[in-house]
């Protein structure tokens, strides 16, 4: 009798040890299922090349709420075989005017792509003096390699974001930015397809939206799938309250295929 119940208490106990380790074996196998963190910005100048823009002119107004209180407008060209982006803000609330101005310089574009170097800020703020921002762009690899991660500035983060998702990037991404002496992550989360209607028309946009690890401050950016993924509408805001709005007007790329509204 003494035997079998020691048996039995034997049998149970292998049982139990077996249950445990199946369970832990099932929490293993969950774990290797689960996504993969989103991956980091790999610049293939090859296949980017394929959603390269030779140059491109997008104007917006700049609304608070439903009020326009301002233009603005984002332009890639090039001159004497060097290329520049550019970017302009003008606002206007209660008399008190705000103004600011980006610009990258993109050298060898045309070889190597969204390679900044040079990026310069100017901000003019009411009752202030306008404040110049400039720095050089350190790439930490090569960029003749086939596979570099490479450095963005503050304006030319969102044009190789627009390559990217020109390419079928459909998922969040980190991206290196250089602001001044320090480099950080941008983190984006991708949020999916809609139609919006702008004045240029119905458009069929993809949103992105980066956050801040520091602050509720988030930007919105929706890329026309119609139109090279170029940026249409841009929106700031904090604590979930809109701050500023980009809308486009005009879009002209490439070419200079008009789209929207023609210029008199």
């Amino acid at each position: 009798m003494k035997k079998t119940l020691a048996h039995r208490k034997l049998v149970l106990s292998c049982f139990v040890l077996l249950l445990i380790l199946n369970n832990r074996a099932l929490a293993n196998y969950g774990q290797s299922k689960q996504t993969p963190p989103a991956p980091k910005s790999i610049l293939n100048m090859q296949t980017l090349s394929a959603c390269r823009i030779r140059h491109y002119n997008v104007e917006y107004v700049v609304k608070d709420g439903e009020r326009i209180v301002g233009d603005a407008k984002r332009v890639l060209s090039s001159i004497d075989g060097v290329t520049k982006l550019y970017s302009r803000v003008d606002a206007s609330i209660a008399f008190l005017k705000f103004s600011q101005t980006e610009e990258s310089i993109l050298t060898n574009y045309q070889s190597k792509g969204l390679v900044p170097e040079q990026y310069t800020q100017v901000k003019k703020k009411p009752f202030k003096k306008a404040k110049t921002t400039s720095f050089s762009i350190l790439q930490t690899n090569t960029v003749d390699d086939e596979l570099s991660v490479s450095v963005f500035d503050p304006l030319t983060v969102y044009d190789h974001l627009r390559e990217l998702v020109c390419l079928g990037l459909r998922d969040d991404v980190e991206l290196t930015v250089q602001d001044g002496k320090n480099t950080e992550q941008f983190p984006f989360s991708f949020k999916g397809q809609e139609t919006l209607l702008l004045p240029i028309g119905n458009v069929e946009v993809l949103l992105m939206v980066r956050t801040r690890k520091t602050n509720s401050r988030e930007t919105s950016i929706w890329f026309d799938v119609n139109r090279q993924f170029l940026p249409v509408k841009i929106e700031q805001a904090k604590d979930g309250d809109k701050q500023a709005t980009l809308v486009a007007s005009s879009v002209k790329v490439d070419k200079y295929v008009i789209y929207g509204i023609e210029e008199k």
